[in-house]
C-alpha cells in the first residue's frame, strides 16, 4: 500500500490557491521552497478551488502547480519568470 505523508503547517503566511479545475483528480505545488521535489505538496479541494496554507521563508519563491500530472504556472499570479525548460515559466512570490 502507498504511504501518505501528513504534515502540519504552523503559522502559514501564504495560501497556494488554484481556482477552477474542479474536475481535477490531484493538484500539487512544488518549487524552490522544497528544491522542486516531486510530487510536491497536495492542495485540498475547497468548493471549486484547490488550496494549501503554507509557510514560506523571506524573499523570492518560485513555484508551479502539477494538475493531474501536468505542470502549469499559477494563472492568477501575474509574476513569473522564464525557466529555460518550457514556454510557461515559473510563478514567483515575494515574502517580505
Amino acid at each position: 500500500s502507498e504511504q501518505q505523508d501528513h504534515f502540519i503547517i504552523v503559522a502559514p503566511n501564504h495560501v497556494f490557491k488554484l481556482e477552477g479545475y474542479s474536475e481535477a483528480k490531484t493538484v500539487f505545488v512544488t518549487g524552490s521552497f522544497c528544491d522542486w521535489s516531486l510530487p510536491g505538496f497536495a492542495l485540498k479541494k475547497v468548493g471549486n478551488n484547490w488550496e494549501l496554507p503554507f509557510y514560506l521563508g523571506q524573499g523570492k519563491t518560485t513555484y508551479k502547480f502539477v494538475v493531474d500530472g501536468k505542470w502549469m504556472r499559477d494563472i492568477s499570479n501575474p509574476l513569473y519568470e522564464e525557466n529555460g525548460l518550457d514556454n510557461d515559466g515559473n510563478s514567483i512570490i515575494w515574502i517580505n
